[in-house]
């Protein structure tokens, strides 16, 4: 009598596993991953160009330099425009190493 204890024991905790896995249907479909919303897309033509004022805030290595000091070999690390697409509010750039 006492080995059927155990044995009912982990019976009743298998089934009850068992029951409480949730079933998977044939007509589920994966969920889909909510889509990153992409920034609008410019198309520029050859001959556009980004204008530079004397409002536009100019970092290399996050510290504000004039931007005939940056050297050439400087990469843009980050680049905001203004409203029009084409103004230079803010420009980023890292020094190679």
């Amino acid at each position: 009598m006492i080995r059927w204890i155990p044995v009912m024991l982990v019976s009743l905790c298998f089934v009850s596993a068992v029951a409480a896995a949730p079933s998977q249907k044939d007509n589920a479909k994966p969920a889909e991953a909510p889509r990153a919303e992409k920034p609008d897309e410019v198309s520029l033509e050859e001959n556009d160009q980004f204008n530079l004022t004397r409002d536009t805030d100019v970092r290399l290595d996050g510290e504000p330099i004039a931007y005939d000091d940056v050297p050439d070999s400087a990469i843009i690390m980050k680049m905001e425009v203004a409203p029009d697409r084409r103004t230079i509010v803010r420009v980023f750039f890292r020094s190679r190493k």
